[in-house]
This record gives structure tokens, sequence and C-alpha cells, in this order.
């Protein structure tokens, strides 16, 4: 607030604020205000949610017997149908909702993430919170292995975060194209992907108890239907999990996601009339079994895994 009493804009809303810029403005001894426009209802319960589930998960002589129910209304709160946008959620506020509770990077990974462009960042953040999404609702309840899956999912594109293409791997992929030899251009670029990939799966790995997880980063390019860059699987050789990683890193753009944009969790995983090429018939089955209609989520048999 101005000497005059006129308020001033200094951040606007969906805008990162740095820790750093944080300490320039309260070192000021300014007075601060922020503008709720978050879905403080639907935050509020999926907050309770992730307490009860990580009170759920500390307690191994409850989890058993608890973690099912949870999951029920877990899926009921995560699925239920909107109508309406006030009834909705942006990226932003899923993104910071499990950022929350799964987000606690070590330092060697939060320094490293904290230098990627803004717009892995927002991608990374989105796509990992609807990754951990899917992956309770399909039955993965250990709270610490969740976390390493959300934490992984967050170094996808790790070749693009490091700025693979510098100067001198520019200069080689163009004499190669400029000589038309287009098969030989793509094993370089594929040469070069691999080892940035490999140098990521390394530094990941190191802080991983499932250490497997790592290896998704392989997965940045891949499409369902095998034309992916550097695998080229086919949906026969997905499990559920795999199916889960490239969909959730597919769905959301390389652009700072529109923090006013409301969406639909339900939508987002919806399998009807998209691309068969580009959507797993593995997760559409799955969700199928959740037969979810408003607020009512079936439990099923399959759908009781508490872990992996």
């Amino acid at each position: 607030m101005k000497s005059t009493g006129e308020k001033t804009k200094i951040i606007s809303h969906g805008n990162i604020l740095t820790k750093s810029e944080l300490n320039r403005w309260t070192q000021r001894k300014i007075t601060l205000e922020l503008e709720n426009k978050c879905n403080s209802i639907r935050l509020k319960e999926g907050y309770q949610l992730l307490m009860r589930f990580q009170r759920i998960s500390s307690d191994k002589s409850m989890a058993s017997s608890n973690l099912p129910e949870w999951r029920k209304d877990f899926n009921s709160w995560a699925f239920a149908q909107r109508h309406h946008d006030e009834d909705k959620l942006t990226a932003l506020e899923i993104s910071c909702l499990f950022g929350f509770f799964f987000n606690e990077l070590p330092p060697s990974f939060s320094e490293v993430f904290s230098q990627f462009p803004q717009k892995i960042q927002s991608k990374n953040l989105a796509g990992a919170a609807l990754s951990v999404i899917m992956a309770i609702s399909l039955g993965f309840m250990d709270f610490n292995f969740l976390k390493e899956f959300y934490q992984t999912m967050l170094f996808m594109d790790y070749p693009f975060s490091q700025k693979v293409w510098s100067e001198e791997d520019n200069f080689e992929l163009d004499t190669l194209l400029a000589k038309g030899d287009e098969l030989k251009t793509q094993e370089r670029i594929k040469e070069i992907y691999n080892t940035h990939i490999e140098a990521g799966i390394a530094f990941v790995e190191k802080e991983l108890e499932h250490k497997s997880l790592s290896f998704y980063l392989k997965w940045s390019f891949e499409r369902f239907n095998g034309d992916g860059f550097l695998l080229n699987v086919t949906q026969a050789e997905f499990n559920d999990l795999d199916s889960i990683v490239i969909h959730c890193h597919s769905i959301f753009p390389f652009e700072v996601i529109d923090s006013e944009k409301k969406i639909d969790i339900r939508e987002l995983v919806s399998f009807e009339n998209k691309n068969e090429n580009l959507y797993a018939h593995r997760l559409n089955g799955i969700f199928d079994k959740l037969k979810i209609e408003g607020a009512t989520v079936e439990n099923d048999e399959y759908l009781t895994i508490t872990g992996l």
C-alpha cells in the first residue's frame, strides 16, 4: 500500500513468487494482502482428506482396515461430476494442494528443480499432482511410495530442463541435416538426449528408495502407440503406472499453465471420444471399473490394492 493509502499490485494471481522476492518485500515492513480467488471449499476438503491419509499411513495397525474406505472417499472428492466452474479447481490449485503434501524435496533436488524453466516447472507440477491422484484411484496407497513417485515426475523432460541444445550440439545437427542424412540426424539426437537423461536418472536415483521410478525420466517422450521418441513401446507393453506417467505428462502443454482456467479432474482422465493412438485402453478399462456416478464410487476387488 502506498503512503497515500492507494493499493498497488506487486504480483499477479498465479505468478511465481520466489523466496528471495518475498523476503525483499517483507523486509520493507509493508502490509501485504492476498486476494483469495481459490476454491476454498474443495481445497479444504482435499486438504482434510490428505491429512487423513497421512495419519492413517503413519499407523500401520490401522492402515489395512482404513485405507480402502479412505480411497473411496478420495475418489468421490476427486472424480465426482462437476457441472459448474465454481465447483472445479484450477491446475494451479491442484498443483499447490498436492505439492504441499508430497513435494518435500531433498535440498539437492530443490536446487536443481528451482533452476528449471518456469514452463517445465508448471507442466511437471501439474502432471505430478494428477499422477498421484490417478495412482491413488487405482489402489497405490503407500504414502512414501507416492511421495517418491511425485518427486520423480517433477524431473520429467530433464534434457529440456538442462538446456540440452548447446551450440556445439546444434552445429553438429545442422551439419547432418544439411547433408540430408535424416536417419543419422535422428540417431544422433537420441544419443544426445540419452546422455542427458541418463545423467538425470543417476541424479534422481540417489535419493530414491524405489530406485526403479527414476527410469520414468526416459518416458518423457513416449506415446501410447509406439511412436515414442526413445523407447517406442506399445500399449501392450505398459503396466498401470506406466500408463499413468505417459497420460499425465502428455496432458499439460509446454507453456505456463493458466492459473485462472477451471478444470475437472474427471474430464482430464476421461478416455471417451479420444484418439485411441494417444490414450491407453488399459486405463480406459480400469477407470470403467470405478463406475463413478456423482459422489458414489463402488469398490471392487482389484482396486483394494494398498501398495505395490
